[in-house]
């Protein structure tokens, strides 16, 4: 503001001493309200401007931290975790703990020494199927084969082995 009043007082000095057109103090005092305007505009602009890196920075941190927890909790369902939850809280304070140890490294630590967490055998990679879904019929000889020595034995054993067979194909 005070280079623009310094800036006037100049041409104004300038105007007088040459034969150049002096500005009328009204049309002055638009032109410095208009500069006052634009600066306050700028400086508006420029706080949003920060105040959007900032929060685009945070965003970027969290997302980060996402990913960074997605894959933690992926390594301790693959680890066989009964309570994943419980487990992924474990190897996360393990890996704050310890520079440079990775994510699969600090699971298998955690398994070995606090195994109580993790179910005996690891968790296969695959899904198999659940326990509503039943195989289809095609494969029925064992089935059949079953009922034959149940409906000729008569035992017990033998009727429970069918009903097992059964129940993947009903």
């Amino acid at each position: 503001m005070e280079e623009f009043d310094q800036k006037i007082s100049e041409a104004s000095e300038e105007a007088s001493g040459s034969e150049e057109k002096v500005v009328p103090v009204s049309e002055a005092i638009r032109y410095r309200r208009r500069a006052q305007q634009a600066e306050k505009e700028l400086a508006e602009a420029r706080q949003e401007l920060e105040d959007n890196r900032r929060r685009s920075e945070d965003m970027v941190r969290r997302a980060e931290q996402l990913e960074k927890d997605q894959e933690l909790r992926r390594a301790v369902v693959g680890a066989g975790a009964k309570d994943i939850e419980t487990a992924a809280l474990v190897v996360k304070s393990r890996l704050e703990s310890i520079e440079g140890l990775g994510v699969p490294e600090a699971v298998e630590q955690v398994r070995k020494e606090k195994g109580y967490l993790f179910e005996r055998q690891p968790a296969a990679e695959g899904l198999g199927k659940t326990l509503g879904a039943r195989q289809k019929a095609s494969g029925q000889s064992g089935l059949e084969n079953a009922a034959k020595k149940a409906a000729q034995s008569g035992t017990r054993a033998d009727l429970l082995e069918y009903l097992r067979a059964r129940r993947r194909y009903v």
